[in-house]
């Protein structure tokens, strides 16, 4: 497993790599040579975003919390803050090929209870590369004293990231 912090500058690449695909014909040129172009129509997202594209649902949650943020504090959020966290769970080599759709089921569930539904920006399972693996990108968004912010640091700590691995394989 990855996990990887994004601002706002790279998170449309990193949603347009993620989602390819799913919510349009994939035109981008990829830089990974092990995606196998044949294979991309079996790529699939796990969250439903109500018929909005990834990008579309993340821009909006981005959007609300900076209005909200602006309301309460009179400032913007920094340009440099962090708005989309990602980690990269890739199925295990032993796992039968019937499991994946449950083991990414599960992931994803383990997932949206430790960030929260809302917060889910997508989860793509990636079936066109020589590994499936799934892309699951969430908007730092806490509550803390009734107030909702934008805080990837308190979303994650170095000490809960080293249980992020243990804690999913038990599930």
């Amino acid at each position: 497993m990855h996990y990887a912090k994004f601002n706002r500058a790279a998170a449309g690449e990193v949603l347009e790599h993620s989602d390819r695909g799913i919510d349009k014909p994939d035109t981008h040129k990829h830089s990974n040579e092990n995606i196998d172009k044949s294979r991309t129509h079996l790529n699939y997202d796990l969250k439903d975003r109500q018929g909005l594209t990834a990008y579309e649902y993340y821009k909006q949650r981005i959007d609300d919390i900076a209005t909200e943020t602006k309301e309460r504090t009179g400032k913007s959020i920094r340009k440099d803050a962090v708005t989309l966290c990602s980690w990269v769970v890739t199925a295990p080599e032993s796992l039968p090929e019937d499991k994946l759709n449950d083991f990414f089921q599960s992931s994803y569930n383990w997932f949206s209870e430790r960030y929260g539904e809302d917060n889910i920006v997508t989860a793509v399972v990636h079936m066109d590369e020589v590994t499936p693996h799934m892309h699951f990108q969430f908007t730092p968004i806490i509550e803390k004293d009734g107030i909702r912010k934008l805080c990837a640091k308190d979303m994650e700590t170095p000490q809960t990231l080293k249980r992020v691995h243990p804690e999913l394989q038990e599930t």
